[in-house]
C-alpha cells in the first residue's frame, strides 16, 4: 500500500476508534461546572471567536502584538474565520484569503505560499507571528484563523516578506474542553486528504491537542501531484488564571512533482491575447517523474504569557525552525526555427511578425521562419538547509479608568539563522516536441553556486496607545530600532562578504470615532525594512530595502452589528525592491546565477471590504481593490492584478424557516482578477535616449478572469456532516499564473470535491 494512503487509513482508524473507546464504560453524570470568569491575556484571542457573524471577527493581535478591536486600529486588519476556511474547503490558504481586499493570486500557485498583497509578492509563511521561508504551501488543516495586516508593520513583521502586508496564520491551540473530529475528502483533483483533530482537557490546568493531516493530491495537470503529511501535537499548562504556557511541535513532509506550466504560443504579444500552440492539450505536463520538489520542516514552539507585578503583562515566545529543501527549476527555452516575434524599440511592445535591425531607423520586415513546436530545457536544482532560532519578548502595561485607557508596550525580537546548504547544480533535459510529448529525463550537471549564509537580527521597540473621551479618540505612536548582521561565504571562490546595517522605523496613527462603536475614521503612517544578503560576485546589492506607507480610511459597524464595512486608501513607496533577473530563466541559465535587479516602486489605490449578516441565516463577505503598482517608468509588475474582487454568500436553512431543509447550507463564491503581466519587464529599449525614455513592456499578459465556486453542505445535528465543493462551476478556461512566457499555469476546469466530517 502507498505510504501516504497508509497514513490516511491510520488517521481514519484512530479517529473512529477514539469515541468508541470512550464508550466502553458508562460515564458518571458530571457535576455542574462552576462558571469561571477568567481574564484573558491581552496577547491572546479566543479561538473560533466569530460572534459577530459566520465570516466576521473583530479582534486581532497581529497589528501590534496585543489584542485590539478592529474598530480601534489605525492600520487595516482583516480576519478570516475558521468557518470560512471550512466553507471553501481550502486546499491552499489562497483559497480563503482571496476574500480579503488587496490579496490575489501571484506567480507560483503550487508552492512557496506565494501571494500578492497590495501588489507586492510575498513568499514563505507567517505562523503565530513568526515569519520564515519554505517551498511548501502550508496545510490549512492546522490553521484556526488568518489575520491579514495591510502595509508595512515593523512590530508584527520586523523581517517582512512583503511591504504590502503580512498574512499571519494562527494555528489551532489546545482548549480547556474535550472535542475531536475527523475529516475525509475525496475528489478528482487536489482533493484526496484526511485530517484528525483531537483535544483533551486533562484537568483544569492541563490540556492537549493533536492535529494530524495527510494529503494525496492528483493535480489536473498531467502526471502532477502533491503528497504531504503534517503532525502538530501541543499542550497548554495553566500556572494560574493569569499565567500559562503553550508548547507545539509541527512536522511537515511535503513533496510535489515539478509542474511549472506550458509555454505560450510564441506569437503571443503585448497587445494580443496569450494562447497556447494549437493542438496542445491544456493539461499537458512536460516534466518527467524523476524530478520533484521536496520540503521537510520541523518547528518547535513555546509561548509563555503571564501577569507580573503591578499589572504588567508579559509574553515570551520562541521558535526553533529546521528545514531541508530541494526546489528544481527547469526552464523552457524558445522554440527552434524562429523567435516568433521581438520587441519594437520605438514602443517597447512585443510584436509578432516583425524583426528589427540593430541600428536606426529600425525598419520592420516579415519574420523569416514560423515557430515550431520544439522546445529546449535546462535549469538548476537548488538545495537549502537552514536552521533558525527566533525569540520574541513583549511587556504590556495597561491602565484604564473613566477618562482614558493607556496601553504601553516595550519588547524585543531576535533571530539567528545559518544555512548550511545553499547550493545549486545545473540540470538539463533533451529538447522535446510539445505536440507529441514523451517523458525525457534530466541529467545532473556542474555546480552552479555553493554559499554558506548566516544572519542575525535584533530589534527593540516601544509603543504607546492612548484612548480618550470614552474611546472616541485613539492615538498611537511607536519606534522600532533594528540591527542586522549578514554574512555570505562563497565556498567556490572563497570570497566572504558581510554587512551590518541598522535603522530606526517610526509609526503613528490616529482613530476618531464620531459615532462610538459605529463609525471609525483613521490615518496611519508606518515604515519597514529588511536586509539584503551581500553578494560575493561584486554585483551591486543595497544594504537595506525600505518601505513607507500612508493610509487612511473608515470603518462602519451598523444595523446592530449586522453590517461591517471598510474603505481604505493606501500609498506605499519602496526603494531597492528586488526584481527577478529574467536572464536566469534562459536556457541554459548563467552560471553562477545572476543577482536580482533592484528598482523603486510605488503602489497607490483603494480597497473596499464588506461583512454582513442581514439575518441569522445569511453570511456575506466581499471585497474590491483598484490600485496601481508601478516602477519609476510606470511599468506594471509581473503577476500583479491591479483590479480584483471576490464575494462569498452563504445561506443556512433551519427548522423555523424551512423545516424540510433543516441542516442544509449553500454558499456561492465569485472571484475576479484583472489583467496581469505574464513576465518581468526590465530596462529600456534600444531606441531610448536620455531625453526620450522608452521602457520595455511585459511581452504578454494573462487575461482577466471570473470564477464561480459552489458549496453544498448538510449537518445532521448528530455529530456528522457532509459537504460538496464545486470549483469553477462554469468550466472557465483561463490562465492561472505564470513565471515567464515559457512557464504558464493553466487553470483547473470544473472540479468536484466531497468532504465527510465526524465529531466526537
Amino acid at each position: 500500500m502507498n505510504p501516504v494512503r497508509k497514513n490516511i487509513a491510520a488517521l481514519a482508524l484512530l479517529a473512529s476508534a477514539w469515541p468508541l473507546a470512550a464508550q466502553t464504560a458508562p460515564a458518571a453524570a458530571p457535576a455542574p461546572a462552576k462558571e469561571e470568569v477568567v481574564q484573558l491575556s491581552p496577547y491572546l484571542v479566543r479561538s473560533g471567536d466569530s460572534s459577530v457573524g459566520r465570516y466576521t471577527s473583530l479582534e486581532s493581535t497581529s497589528a501590534g502584538r496585543v489584542r485590539i478591536n478592529l474598530m480601534d486600529s489605525s492600520q487595516s486588519v482583516s480576519v478570516i474565520t475558521s468557518e470560512l476556511i471550512q466553507d471553501v474547503a481550502a486546499g491552499r490558504l489562497m483559497d480563503a484569503v482571496k476574500y480579503i481586499a488587496g490579496v490575489s493570486e501571484s506567480t507560483l500557485p503550487n508552492a512557496n505560499e506565494r501571494t500578492n498583497v497590495r501588489g507586492f509578492q510575498a513568499d514563505g509563511h507567517a505562523v503565530d507571528g513568526f515569519t520564515y521561508g519554505g517551498f511548501m504551501n502550508l496545510d490549512p488543516a492546522i490553521v484556526d484563523r488568518i489575520e491579514v495586516v495591510k502595509g508595512p508593520n515593523s512590530i508584527l513583521a520586523p523581517q517582512p516578506t512583503s511591504p504590502g502586508g503580512t498574512v499571519n496564520n494562527a494555528t489551532k491551540k489546545p482548549q480547556f474542553r474535550d472535542f475531536g473530529s475527523i475529516n475525509l475528502q475525496v475528489g478528482q483533483f487536489d482533493a484526496n486528504s484526511a485530517y484528525v483533530d483531537i483535544n483533551r482537557m486533562v484537568d483544569s490546568k492541563l490540556a492537549f491537542r493533536f492535529v494530524g493531516s495527510v494529503r494525496h493530491w492528483d493535480n489536473w495537470w498531467e502526471n502532477s501531484y502533491v503528497h504531504s503529511s503534517t503532525l502538530m501535537p501541543g499542550f497548554t499548562y495553566k500556572f494560574s488564571d493569569t499565567a500559562q504556557i503553550t508548547g507545539q511541535y509541527i512536522h511537515t513532509n511535503w513533496s510535489s512533482t515539478l509542474y511549472l506550466g506550458l509555454p505560450v504560443d510564441p506569437t503571443s504579444g503585448t497587445t494580443t491575447k496569450a494562447h497556447f500552440l494549437t493542438g496542445v492539450p491544456l493539461d499537458r505536463g512536460v516534466f518527467a517523474d524523476d524530478i520533484y520538489r521536496h520540503d521537510q520542516q520541523d518547528d518547535f514552539k513555546v509561548e509563555l504569557t503571564a501577569e507580573l507585578w503591578g499589572g504588567i503583562q508579559m509574553r515570551l515566545a520562541a521558535l526553533y525552525h529546521k528545514a531541508s529543501q530541494v526546489a528544481p527549476q527547469l526552464n523552457t527555452g524558445n522554440s527552434t526555427g524562429g523567435t516568433g516575434g521581438n520587441r519594437d524599440p520605438l514602443t517597447g511592445i512585443w510584436n509578432y511578425g516583425l524583426q528589427y535591425g540593430s541600428t536606426a531607423p529600425y525598419a520592420s520586415s516579415p519574420i523569416a521562419t514560423l515557430p515550431t513546436s520544439i522546445f529546449s530545457r535546462s535549469g538548476t536544482i537548488p538545495r537549502d538547509d537552514p536552521r533558525t532560532l527566533y525569540i520574541q519578548n513583549d511587556y504590556a502595561y495597561i491602565v484604564e479608568n473613566s477618562s482614558l485607557k493607556s496601553t504601553t508596550l516595550v519588547g524585543f525580537a531576535y533571530s539567528g539563522q545559518r544555512n548550511y546548504g545553499n547550493a545549486a547544480y545545473n540540470i538539463s533535459a533533451p529538447n522535446f516536441d510539445i505536440t507529441n510529448y514523451a517523458p525525457v529525463h534530466w541529467t545532473y550537471g556542474t555546480l552552479n553556486f555553493y554559499n554558506q549564509n548566516s544572519n542575525r537580527f535584533l530589534q527593540g521597540y516601544a509603543s504607546e496607545n492612548l484612548a480618550l473621551f470614552e474611546n472616541r479618540l485613539i492615538l498611537n505612536v511607536a519606534e522600532s530600532k533594528q540591527y542586522y548582521r549578514q554574512r555570505t561565504h562563497n565556498m567556490v571562490s572563497g570570497v566572504v562578504r558581510t554587512g551590518s546595517p541598522d535603522t530606526s522605523l517610526p509609526s503613528y496613527g490616529i482613530v476618531i470615532k464620531p459615532l462610538k462603536d459605529m463609525v471609525s475614521i483613521y490615518y496611519a503612517y508606518s515604515e519597514q525594512s529588511s536586509a539584503n544578503t551581500p553578494s560575493t560576485t561584486g554585483a551591486f546589492v543595497p544594504a537595506l530595502t525600505s518601505s513607507k506607507q500612508k493610509e487612511y480610511g473608515a470603518r462602519f459597524k451598523v444595523l446592530d452589528d449586522k453590517v461591517y464595512f471598510t474603505v481604505s486608501h493606501f500609498d506605499i513607496q519602496q526603494d531597492n525592491f528586488s526584481v527577478p533577473n529574467p536572464a536566469n530563466l534562459t536556457t541554459p541559465p548563467p552560471s553562477p546565477l545572476l543577482p536580482a535587479l533592484f528598482s523603486d516602486r510605488k503602489a497607490k489605490g483603494w480597497e473596499y471590504e464588506l461583512r454582513a449578516n442581514p439575518t441569522k441565516n445569511i453570511s456575506i463577505i466581499g471585497n474590491y481593490t483598484s490600485f496601481k503598482n508601478r516602477d519609476p517608468n510606470n511599468v506594471e509588475f509581473r503577476g500583479t492584478a491591479e483590479k480584483s474582487g471576490a464575494v462569498l454568500v452563504s445561506y443556512a436553512f433551519d427548522k423555523e424557516s424551512t423545516p424540510a431543509l433543516d441542516g442544509f447550507r449553500a454558499a456561492v463564491g465569485v472571484d475576479f482578477i484583472g489583467n496581469r503581466p505574464g513576465d518581468a519587464a526590465s530596462g529600456l529599449t534600444a531606441a531610448s535616449t536620455s531625453t526620450t525614455v522608452i521602457p520595455n513592456l511585459p511581452t504578454f499578459y494573462l487575461g482577466a478572469r471570473t470564477l464561480v465556486n459552489l458549496t453544498l453542505a448538510y449537518n445532521s445535528g448528530h455529530n456528522w456532516s457532509v459537504q460538496m465543493n464545486v470549483d469553477n462551476v462554469f468550466n472557465k478556461e483561463y490562465l492561472m499564473a505564470s513565471i515567464n512566457r515559457s512557464l504558464v499555469y493553466v487553470g483547473t476546469p470544473t472540479n468536484v470535491r466531497v468532504s465527510f466530517n465526524r465529531k466526537f
